[in-house]
This record gives structure tokens, C-alpha cells and sequence, in this order.
């Protein structure tokens, strides 16, 4: 990964966090609510939120799943799969 992909990844990370962070407190859950209905450890779903931890497309699926969110992707695969 070169420098500047490693740079705009982090700042995903961080937007995404923001996301994450600002549909919880949508649904009136605590980060430890959250993490619960996640299926994750308070700390690592803490991480998430604020844009500390790397994260598997597994865990952005379930994120996304389990906090109502907009499956990622979705329209990208419509357009590659056309």
C-alpha cells in the first residue's frame, strides 16, 4: 500500500467511525449497547468508532447489518455486475 493509499484509508476509517458513531446514538444505544448488538468487545467496537481499527469486510457487513445501515458496496455491484 503506498503512503497516500494508507493516508485516504485512515481517513475512511475515520469518516466511517463517524458514521457508525452517529447511528448509534440514532438508535439511543451506548457504545456498550452497541457493541453488544454487534457481537463485538466494548473496546474493539470502540476502536471501530473512532477510527483506530482496521477493519475485515466481515465486520463492516455485520456493522451494517446489525445497526441498520446501508450495505456497502451495494450500488458499486449493480454497476460491475451490469
Amino acid at each position: 500500500m503506498t503512503e497516500q493509499e494508507k493516508n485516504i484509508y485512515e481517513a475512511w476509517l475515520k469518516d466511517f467511525g463517524r458514521c457508525v458513531a452517529m447511528r448509534r446514538k440514532t438508535l439511543g444505544l451506548t457504545q456498550k449497547q452497541a457493541a453488544e448488538r454487534v457481537g463485538m468487545h466494548k473496546k474493539f467496537y470502540r476502536d471501530i468508532e473512532y477510527g483506530l481499527r482496521p477493519i475485515t469486510t466481515r465486520t463492516l457487513f455485520q456493522l451494517c447489518m446489525r445497526l441498520d445501515l446501508t450495505l456497502p458496496y451495494s450500488e458499486a455491484m449493480i454497476f460491475v455486475c451490469d
